[in-house]
């Protein structure tokens, strides 16, 4: 689920949150929630709070767009998250452009060394997946994998 920086920054939105989950009766620990750099920017108080207590809820937060905004690695020492997405900019130039090719492998080594999951963003080619697998990335999403669907249409498949 992705969450905007403003709807972060409300003080209730956890408590939101669980009063949503559970009329829904959907599990915290199947939640995951993206946010963006711009979030950590505003209150960095009132963010790491907020993202500790997600954490003792055991949602799964990921940071969404990583190295696309005003990046400053001084908060990722100890930042309450789970994942670290590399952003689609990067992974379009994989494996061609010794740039992006250096950028993401750099990320996928930042996060594996903070023992976060690193999560490629807009895969399309089997040279991209092939690139990002034998580089340590553990997970890809993107139109190499799937098209969006609607919630009814991934029921559909995966129930068929």
């Amino acid at each position: 689920m992705n969450v905007s920086a403003l709807q972060l920054q409300k003080a209730e939105f956890v408590k939101q949150l669980v009063d949503i989950t559970g009329q829904t009766k959907f599990p915290l620990e199947q939640l995951e929630i993206e946010i963006t750099e711009s979030f950590l920017l505003h209150n960095q108080q009132h963010a790491f709070n907020t993202l500790n207590e997600l954490r003792e809820l055991c949602v799964d937060v990921s940071l969404d767009d990583f190295g696309t905004g005003y990046s400053s690695l001084s908060y990722l020492k100890g930042l309450p998250i789970n994942k670290l997405k590399i952003d689609r900019s990067f992974v379009n130039d994989v494996p061609d452009e010794s740039d992006s090719n250096a950028l993401v492998l750099a990320i996928i080594a930042m996060g594996n060394a903070l023992d976060l999951r690193v999560v490629a963003e807009g895969i399309e080619t089997e040279q991209q997946i092939d690139f990002l697998t034998q580089h340590g990335c553990q997970f890809g999403q993107g139109y190499a994998f799937a098209k969006p669907l609607t919630a009814k249409n991934f029921v559909s498949l995966i129930s068929s």
